[in-house]
């Protein structure tokens, strides 16, 4: 039985062991799968999954909205375990779909969110629960849903028409329970900017060079803007006007690639707010009651179904698919040629004013050399990080994602691993550079192929009582 746990969490009254203590349930060990359930009284049939004596026991006379002595009903049990036969089974006998009962006063629904089991709800709701009512601490579903972080439920929930928006007894919205306890983004982006600036006042402060070295350590960040005005400021003055237009244009190339990656369509899909809620629901109830919402087929960042080979970077906030990964390649090359231009700017500034001895540099222009060292650790790492997307893609005939993930991939594995879209190095070169790589190849797969991991989005054998 669940415990009393949206109120405190709200106020902050309730800690991370006492919210796991108290936001499960206990757990009986599994039942053999030869088990005699013939003693077993409805209720613990019903936890258990045990469809033939639940059936046994309604057809005997047992009325399926007789609660127990918790005031708990049937289809409580069956929603909290995501036994989805017994739910259809219960609901055709005349079961309430929002019977209230617990010490929470909760429905089936809101313990089906809470736990996260998208086939139960998706049941619960077709049959006619209403997502909209509170418990008795005014938490709806949605708000369980968001608060234990099951992208799944919420995503489905707010499809069939429940607010996103909407706030509990305690003022907390969906997406203020999602972001609980999380760092803001500005102050993501704020706080590397700021350590910076730091880090390079720091090389300029006279102290000991253990204090420098820790805080260093601990300050050590990097922004790209502090690039364009360390060459504004500083290299501009030793360089050619032509050598600054070149790093301006460079510049201009890597914002336009970047912003490509970032807001580009990934190449398959453009989809209306209408049909991403119906993506949604088709996903979720399809492949009996829900076992078809697979996170391998649907991205519930960006809302849409997943184009074949697409995968969803958190750094550029979209799918990279067909259209966008030539962009995201571009970003890497003008990374390199950027960082590799300000490595060189830096070294006309320091031949011209600090002499021609590299070990006297750093002393010249301590801010100089930090900025230096932090472009050419970027050079470096996104040098290899390039070098390796070039080898996949023109070699193997992969992305990143495939080559990680190619035993999970049916198309992949039955090839030993071998990529089905590759046609050797060069032509792999020129469909990628013609973006083609998917509209002009496409090997002869079947539908499986599309759903690219048949594995559930989510799966859950545990009984609670």
């Amino acid at each position: 039985m669940y415990e009393s746990t949206c109120g405190a969490a709200a106020t902050g009254q309730c800690g991370k062991p006492q919210r796991e203590a108290a936001c499960t349930s206990r757990e009986p060990p599994s039942a053999p799968a030869e088990r005699d359930y013939s003693g077993f009284d409805i209720v613990k049939a019903t936890q258990y999954g045990a469809y033939s004596r639940v059936k046994e026991l309604v057809e005997a006379g047992w009325d399926v909205n007789q609660p127990d002595h918790e005031t708990v009903t049937l289809l409580h049990w069956a929603a909290i375990n995501n036994r989805r036969d017994i739910i259809e089974y219960l609901v055709s006998k005349g079961a309430r779909v929002d019977a209230i009962g617990g010490e929470l006063q909760s429905t089936p629904l809101h313990w089906a969110a809470r736990q996260g089991h998208l086939e139960a709800t998706v049941l619960l709701v077709r049959a006619g629960a209403n997502p909209g009512l509170w418990d008795a601490e005014g938490c709806g579903c949605v708000h369980l849903a968001a608060q234990y972080g099951h992208t799944a439920v919420v995503a489905y929930l707010v499809a069939r028409g429940v607010a996103p928006d909407g706030p509990d007894a305690a003022g907390m919205t969906p997406l203020m329970w999602a972001a609980w306890k999380k760092f803001r983004w500005w102050c993501v982006v704020t706080i590397p900017f700021l350590a910076f600036y730091l880090t390079g006042m720091l090389v300029e402060l006279d102290a000991p060079i253990y204090l420098k070295a820790f805080l260093l350590v601990c300050l050590y960040s990097v922004l790209h803007t502090w690039f364009y005005i360390t060459w504004v400021v500083v290299i501009a003055s030793e360089v050619s006007a032509g050598a600054t237009v070149g790093f301006l244009l460079c510049s201009a190339m890597l914002w336009h690639t970047f912003l490509r990656s970032w807001r580009a369509d990934p190449g398959v899909i453009t989809a209306t707010r209408q049909e991403k809620m119906r993506t949604i629901i088709d996903l979720s109830e399809s492949s009996g009651g829900g076992g078809g919402f697979d996170a391998a087929r649907f991205c519930s960042a960006c809302l849409v179904r997943r184009p074949l080979r697409s995968k969803h970077c958190s750094l550029v906030f979209a799918c990279a698919g067909a259209k966008n990964h030539r962009s995201f390649v571009g970003f890497l090359g003008s990374l390199v040629v950027m960082c590799s231009w300000m490595v060189w700017g830096g070294a006309q500034y320091y031949g011209a004013r600090c002499g021609a001895s590299p070990a006297a540099w750093p002393r010249c222009n301590a801010w100089l050399g930090w900025v230096l060292l932090n472009a050419a650790f970027h050079l470096f790492w996104v040098s290899v990080l390039a070098a390796c997307q070039l080898y996949l893609l023109v070699c193997l005939g992969m992305t990143t994602n495939e080559q990680l993930n190619r035993s999970r991939y049916a198309h992949f594995a039955a090839r030993g691993g071998r990529s089905p879209f590759s046609r050797g190095p060069l032509r792999n070169l020129v469909a990628f550079l013609r973006d083609t790589e998917q509209r002009d190849h496409r090997p002869d797969l079947d539908d499986s192929c599309d759903d690219q991991d048949a594995r559930p989005f989510m799966r859950d054998d545990r009984h609670y009582v």
